[in-house]
């Protein structure tokens, strides 16, 4: 039995609970009052960890063969039936092999899945840690166990990473088996889109079937009705057939009846006759005196009475009995009659909703007609709808490359005419100084010449007259004052000329041209108003709301020529320029006079001067 304290506190291990032997132990008695308990494990059993093998899928062996303990001294077999009999390894090639198409299936549930599978692998590490903490040895007995820790293991800081090592195996056997739910899952998927395939295939062969059986239910009943339409038709023919014979019949029977009663009067009254003659005449009245009796007579006489009442009542009875047939023959005829009113009227009722039901069934299928007809037409006219959308669009399109094309085409050609133009501007800029230069040497010349000629200057005064120009003024000093005044009236003269010069070389140089024209739209600029500036321009081609203006203008021009065509619409202004000076008399006792001037000075804002 062994002791441990901790914390205060004593737990005592049994044999049971500790993996050393009582050999493990020896106490080494340092003082009386403590004793030092150290622990050496046994060297006589063998202790093999769990042999976790490397191989992919292979199943982890154990053996369970006891083997002797090393203190009788002998020497261990070394036992190779065990790697014998080890099974073959099986190597499962797993190939992760990039599929877009799966990736794509799978991103979705692999996302959903991180979490799980997070949570399932920290479930499996904790589940091989609580394994190897509560592992068993095979080869020790079955009271020996491993000696674990009670004490919770102290949480140092650290900075290595808590999660656990890679392991290439797991995480390939994990990735296998998702791929394998995936899989399942994809093909669960396809058998139910394909269920749902067959079902929708099974529901409009059903629906076909149900249209085709209730057509052929209206079919079998449209020709039912017409059977018992024609039926009733044969036997109304055969009704009115044995009607016609029985009337027939009873006719004869009449005249039959009639012919009877007529030879039964003639016979009856062929007898009366007979019976008249036979009967003897009165006899004459008789005497007062007792009548004898007669008896042969008066039985004659009985016999006759009582034969005539016989045939008169024979005859009452037969004319009865003749008259009660013909009752009877009446009132069967009326029957007849009626019966056969009754099964006209049922006739004429069955056609009429015969002919009412052919209507219905005729404005039905005329009515389904229609409405198929009215939808080919839309159909048919959506068609055409498309078919012009589509044809318009591609009118558009082509009209848009077209136009794509002219403005490139015209953006060229612009811009190759710009460049035109700055080579000819260059060309005549560079021309312009070129003449201009020789202009100045010319004048340069001709200046010295006459300064030469008229005044007899030489090179070196006419050099410091010139550079006199050249420099700028200067306050004049009082000791100049006291030069010769004939000198200054030459300089004067000369400064007089250059600045003439200057002038007249100002209003010779031309402004620089430019072929840049303008395009303005009509409602900022009206035609009078550059038909009165005398401006070149023109309509536009493209769009008659446009005017382009063949020169180019500045700025503050243009805004004088809004300002004009403002001033024309509101009725202000003349259209043309006048350079004649209006004088306006005045009748008045001053005689003041009164002139109507305009500046001649182009400005922003014109303005009339009265003076």
């Amino acid at each position: 039995m062994a002791y441990s304290s901790y914390g205060g506190r004593r737990h005592i291990l049994t044999d049971s609970e500790s993996e050393y032997s009582e050999s493990d132990y020896s106490m080494i008695e340092t003082s009386p009052r403590q004793h030092i308990m150290t622990r050496r494990r046994s060297i006589s059993r063998q202790r093999y960890a769990p042999n976790y093998s490397n191989d992919y899928l292979r199943p982890v062996i154990h053996d369970s063969h006891i083997h002797r303990s090393a203190s009788t001294g002998a020497r261990r077999r070394s036992d190779r039936s065990s790697e014998r009999n080890q099974p073959v390894s099986v190597y499962v090639d797993v190939q992760n092999k990039y599929d877009a198409k799966a990736d794509a299936k799978t991103d979705a549930k692999s996302d959903a899945k991180n979490d799980a599978r997070n949570k399932s692998a920290s479930k499996s590490r904790k589940q091989e840690h609580k394994q190897l903490q509560n592992y068993i040895d095979p080869y020790e007995s079955e009271d020996e166990t491993r000696l674990r820790d009670h004490r919770r293991a102290r949480t140092r800081p650290s900075s290595v990473s808590r999660e656990g090592s890679a392991r290439p195996h797991s995480r390939d056997y994990e990735l296998v088996i998702d791929q394998h739910l995936l899989g399942k899952s994809d093909s669960r998927q396809d058998l139910e889109l394909q269920r749902q395939q067959q079902e929708i295939t099974h529901l409009e062969h059903e629906l076909a079937r149900h249209k085709e059986y209730a057509q052929h239910q209206q079919l079998q009943r449209h020709q039912a009705r017409e059977y018992e339409l024609a039926l009733d038709q044969r036997l109304l023919e055969k009704n009115d057939v044995r009607q016609d014979l029985e009337l027939q019949r009873q006719q004869q029977e009449i005249a039959r009846l009639e012919r009877e009663l007529a030879r039964h009067k003639e016979h009856s009254q062929h007898h009366q006759q007979q019976l008249q003659q036979v009967q003897p005449p009165p006899p004459p009245p008789a005497p007062a005196s007792a009548p004898q009796p007669q008896p042969q007579p008066h039985h004659h006489n009985h016999r006759g009475h009582h034969e005539l009442r016989l045939y008169r009542e024979e005859d009452d009875w037969y004319e009865e009995e003749i008259s009660d047939r013909l009752r009877r023959l009446e009132r069967f005829e009326k029957k007849q009659r009626q019966e056969e009113e009754q099964r006209e009227a049922e006739h004429r009722y069955k056609l009429i909703k015969f002919e009412e039901a052919q209507r219905h069934a005729a404005e039905q299928e005329e009515l389904k007609h229609k409405i198929r007809q009215r939808k080919l037409e839309e159909l048919q006219q959506q068609m055409d709808e498309d078919a012009e959308r589509e044809r318009i669009r591609k009118q558009i399109r082509d009209e848009d490359a077209r136009r794509i094309l002219e403005e490139q085409d015209r953006a060229r050609k612009e811009a190759a005419m710009k460049q035109a133009a700055i080579d000819e501007w260059k060309l005549n800029e560079e021309r312009r100084m070129i003449a201009e230069r020789e202009e100045r040497k010319r004048r340069d010349h001709e200046f010295r010449e006459r300064l030469k000629l008229e005044f007899g200057y030489d090179e070196q005064q006419i050099e410091k007259i010139i550079k006199k120009e050249k420099e700028p003024e200067k306050p004049k000093e009082p000791e100049k004052k006291a030069e010769p005044e004939k000198p200054k009236e030459p300089e004067k003269e000369k400064e007089k000329e250059k600045e003439k010069e200057k002038e007249k070389e100002k209003e010779k140089e031309p402004e620089p041209q430019r072929t840049t024209w303008i395009k303005v739209h009509r409602k900022h600029l009206l035609p009078d108003t550059l038909i009165a500036y005398r401006l070149p321009w023109d309509w536009d081609d493209l769009d008659g709301n446009y005017i382009i203006i063949k020169q180019w203008i500045s700025e503050d021009f243009q805004e004088e020529l809004f300002a004009h065509t403002r001033r024309l619409r509101e009725g202000k202004l003349v259209t043309q320029h006048s350079s004649t000076l209006t004088e306006l008399k005045v009748n008045d006792r001053k005689k003041d006079k009164l002139y109507l001037v305009r500046k001649k000075n182009p400005s922003s804002s014109k303005a009339w001067i009265f003076t």
